[in-house]
């Protein structure tokens, strides 16, 4: 079965959630492999975890701007445990950073 997302989609709203934010609070760093390694298994094998990894850059996630990184970080962990269909709607319920 073919998911209504794709996986750029999920990168770039994975990343402008993430991307104006800074470096205290949650390990975006391994939030941003876990998301990938979610993305590729819902990609039903068009794209892979590594490849999804290197076009995020998840090694260089800092996030010391945001004043609610806590609530983004909660949000995207909560969306995790969701089945494929549901992940890229629960995602783009999270909020944005607020600096």
């Amino acid at each position: 079965m073919k998911h209504g997302f794709t996986y750029a989609a999920l990168v770039a709203l994975f990343a402008i959630a993430l991307g104006a934010c800074g470096s205290s609070g949650p390990d975006f760093v391994a939030m941003c492999n876990k998301e990938c390694d979610k993305t590729a298994m819902c990609s039903n094998g068009t794209v892979t975890a590594d490849q999804c990894k290197a076009n995020a850059d998840c090694a260089h996630f800092t996030m010391s701007a945001c004043t609610n990184n806590n609530a983004i970080a909660d949000c995207i962990n909560a969306c995790f445990p969701t089945d494929c269909t549901m992940y890229q709607t629960c995602l783009m319920m999270c909020p944005m950073c607020t600096m």
